[in-house]
């Protein structure tokens, strides 16, 4: 069980053997296996690797709720690798609640990379404070702080050219600081990329 990993599709498609499948349906026929495994008391799981870019560290205890196409919505503040669920110590319940957040993070990020005619609700998503996926993030940032120290990623368009750096918090309008990582709002335990 602590060698069990969860994988997550990265962006885009997946491709074998010159067929390309949709993204949706893999993650659908996924959910399906990982329900079938565990009505069995099964895990599925496998070895993890060094280039999985995980965590490390033999303490965990400072992390950001962050949701990057990885085994876990949580980054290590330390040295940003992945931390596996197998290293902390949290009720199952927010387990399954941090993986249900994932999935609507990465389904509202990836609407917003779609650039059509979705991009700006994906967006809207994002960078919205009173958004359900900010509400929802909010919420389980607060559930998990009996555990852990627990920092909240805040999404930028840092890939588009015209971006410029919020100098404030979007939650409180305070003044962020420099910090690893970006900048932070101390009140909120935000960061922001830079």
């Amino acid at each position: 069980m602590k060698q069990a990993k969860e994988w997550r599709l990265d962006l885009g498609i997946y491709a074998k053997n010159d067929r390309f499948i949709a993204s949706d349906e893999i993650e659908t026929l996924y959910d399906k296996l990982i329900a079938w495994a565990e009505n069995r008391g099964w895990c599925i799981g496998g070895r993890i690797e060094a280039s999985d870019e995980l965590c490390r560290c033999v303490n965990v205890k400072s992390v950001i709720l962050l949701a990057r196409y990885s085994i876990s919505p949580l980054v290590c503040r330390d040295c940003f690798g992945t931390v596996a669920f197998e290293q902390i110590v949290i009720d199952e319940k927010v387990k399954e609640e941090l993986k249900s957040w994932q999935r609507l993070y990465e389904s509202f990020y990836m609407l917003w990379l779609d650039s059509d005619g979705y991009e700006s609700m994906g967006l809207h998503e994002l960078t919205n404070p009173k958004s359900i996926l900010n509400q929802r993030g909010f919420e389980l940032q607060k559930k998990l702080q009996k555990f852990l120290d627990v920092w909240y990623w805040w999404f930028t368009q840092s890939i588009r050219e015209n971006f410029e750096v919020s100098q404030k918090c979007p939650l409180c309008g305070g003044f962020l600081e420099a910090c690893n990582h970006g900048k932070c709002c101390i009140k909120c335990k935000l960061i922001i990329q830079v």
